[in-house]
């Protein structure tokens, strides 16, 4: 039999950004298998991996195709191209990543002889669509079920999205959670300013709710509470973004600060960070927050709520929640014992369950299993 670290894996993802980027990053840099090949859109990844790519600190074979968003022609000719190009490379696994990631990995798998791995984040499992899409994204999930050797989810929800949409309990599911590599710094707090700093990080989208902790940092500016919010990001929500901090008259109190490399150091310099997001599969910034020492607040959507224990190792609101949001922003920023307090059970968290090391041993697991079918 042989295990993971013998095997050849290819990983496909349309775009390396945010949690994926993280995830895959995580994946390839534990080195649980022996050879490893990346296929992605290199034009829509984010500054953190076209850093580590320009550094040459990626431990894949990276290779570049014009994966887009929407299915299409273009999908046949990119598969045509991977098939061409790796069907003597003697890959064992091909694992995808998102809806198009998925596809791919599927369909390439048949056709070279490989083994096939398909971890959603998220991605086709939100209702957020359009009924059409939705339904379209439903029969083509239930058709590449079929097609598919393990689903490996990273969360609760994921799996039980999934389960609803596409089929119920399946020996095809396995379960392994996100993880960080845990910080030796388990109770330090930032230090504080005669302004509390609130930071949030991810694409400027709709679902990412980054409108609705504008508005509660309008409700506490009205409440004379001394506080700044800074946006980490790019996307096509920026210029409504723009447009909501304009009329508001936020403009001294909230700053869009672009994409950024080093999300670790900044994520330090800041108070709280915060996730607003409508819909999240899992919510990676929380866990490298929580990881760091710094207290959290997020939705209680998604996997989100999966992490995030409501005043025990960070702040929940519910989702949409403009006036909720704001009373926990101003609780924290006016409670050293409670931030005292939510960072300690954070990092004991991180530990015991969203632990890197853990997350990787049971993928190699995974890996091994598919080695000895």
């Amino acid at each position: 039999m042989r295990n993971s670290k013998e095997l050849s894996v290819m990983h496909i993802v349309r775009a390396p950004s945010g949690g994926i980027r993280k995830h895959i990053i995580s994946i390839l840099d534990g080195r649980i298998s022996k050879t490893n090949y990346l296929v992605t859109n290199l034009r829509l990844a984010d500054s953190e991996f076209k850093k580590l790519q320009y550094n040459r600190k990626i431990s894949a074979k990276v290779f570049n195709l014009n994966i887009r968003n929407l299915p299409g022609p273009n999908d046949f000719l990119n598969l045509f191209i991977l098939w061409k190009k790796y069907r003597k490379k003697n890959i064992d696994i091909i694992h995808g990543h998102g809806a198009k990631g998925g596809l791919y990995s599927r369909i390439l798998s048949r056709l070279i002889g490989a083994k096939s791995i398909y971890t959603p984040h998220g991605g086709s499992l939100h209702s957020m669509h359009g009924r059409i899409f939705n339904l379209i994204y439903s029969i083509v999930e239930k058709f590449l079920y079929y097609f598919t050797d393990i689903f490996v989810f990273e969360s609760q929800y994921s799996r039980d999205q999934f389960q609803c949409k596409v089929r119920r309990n399946s020996e095809k599911y396995r379960l392994n959670l996100n993880g960080v590599r845990v910080s030796e710094n388990k109770t330090s707090e930032s230090v504080l300013t005669n302004e509390f700093i609130v930071a949030s990080f991810g694409a400027l989208r709709r679902i990412k709710g980054f409108d609705l902790s504008i508005r509660a940092i309008k409700v506490l500016i009205d409440q004379n509470i001394k506080i700044k919010y800074h946006i980490y990001g790019e996307g096509e929500e920026k210029e409504n973004l723009l447009s909501l901090v304009e009329n508001l008259n936020l403009n001294h109190q909230v700053n869009f600060m672009g994409d950024t490399s080093g999300v670790d150091e900044k994520i330090r310099s800041y108070n709280v960070i915060l996730q607003p997001s409508r819909f999240e599969s899992f919510g990676y910034t929380l866990i490298e927050a929580m990881n760091l020492g710094v207290p959290v607040i997020c939705s209680n959507v998604g996997g989100m709520s999966e992490i995030v224990e409501d005043n025990v190792n960070g702040l929940l609101f519910k989702n949409e929640d403009v006036s909720e949001l704001a009373e926990r922003l101003k609780i924290l920023a006016s409670n050293s014992q409670l931030r005292k307090k939510l960072i300690k059970n954070a990092h004991i968290t991180i530990e015991n369950t969203f632990n890197e090391n853990k997350m990787l041993s049971h993928l190699e697991v995974i890996y091994g299993s598919l080695a000895s079918v």
